[in-house]
């Protein structure tokens, strides 16, 4: 779960945005006045004219993309907690988010800037091989945004790769790398995206003897 946390206040410049990968994750994105908020009404919408959450005196509305995966707290009410959270978000749910109280004089109001990203793990398969060496591929798909793709050998050496196959589609990227080895050992295939402070990665084991792979996951 990843929160931010904004004071309602008067409008000022979008803060730093909060950074998700979509594994997938649920989001909390914190508004908060001073006194309880129980009998107020607030709201919440996406880039100013998304509808995505309504408070009114105990009764709550979610629509749209939101439908069914955004909540409040209403056990901090009292608090004058009016945060929300969105369950599963995707990489649309990126943009501008407003906390709004209308009918307090003045209007109060924050703004939280949220993007979010996507990264599924890496498929590692042999095209090619023979007794001395093995062609190994990597695949990344639908991943946002454009992902570092490398292959490493166990000591952690970037090895010499080709970037056979890039293609966006709907903002998504789909990313295939080629890399050619000469001993058996455990190969990585590490896609990162600095962006998001975010790496996943497949190992295989790859054995030219016999010339099978063995493959697992780690995801940072």
């Amino acid at each position: 779960v990843r929160t931010l946390d904004a004071a309602a206040a008067p409008p000022s410049p979008p803060p730093e945005p909060v950074i998700v990968s979509v594994t997938p994750d649920e989001v909390v994105l914190n508004c908060s006045a001073s006194g309880s908020v129980r009998d107020q009404v607030f709201n919440w919408k996406k880039d100013d004219d998304v509808e995505v959450f309504l408070y009114s005196w105990g009764s709550t509305y979610g629509s749209g993309q939101f439908a069914g995966r955004v909540a409040h707290f209403p056990e901090a009410l009292d608090l004058g907690n009016a945060s929300i959270r969105i369950k599963k978000a995707e990489v649309r749910d990126s943009g501008i988010y407003t906390c709004r109280f209308p009918r307090s004089s003045p209007v109060l109001r924050s703004e939280i800037s949220l993007r979010v990203g996507a990264s599924s793990e890496p498929l590692i398969r042999m095209v090619d091989g023979g007794p001395d060496r093995a062609l190994l591929q990597c695949e990344v798909k639908g991943a946002h945004p454009r992902p570092a793709v490398q292959w490493q050998d166990s000591s952690g050496r970037v090895l010499p790769a080709q970037e056979t196959e890039s293609e966006e589609r709907d903002g998504r990227f789909y990313v295939t790398v080629r890399a050619n080895v000469s001993r058996s050992d455990n190969y990585s295939c590490v896609v990162t995206q600095e962006e998001f402070c975010h790496q996943i990665n497949s190992t295989t084991f790859v054995d030219l003897g016999e010339l099978w792979i063995y493959t697992t996951a780690t995801n940072n």
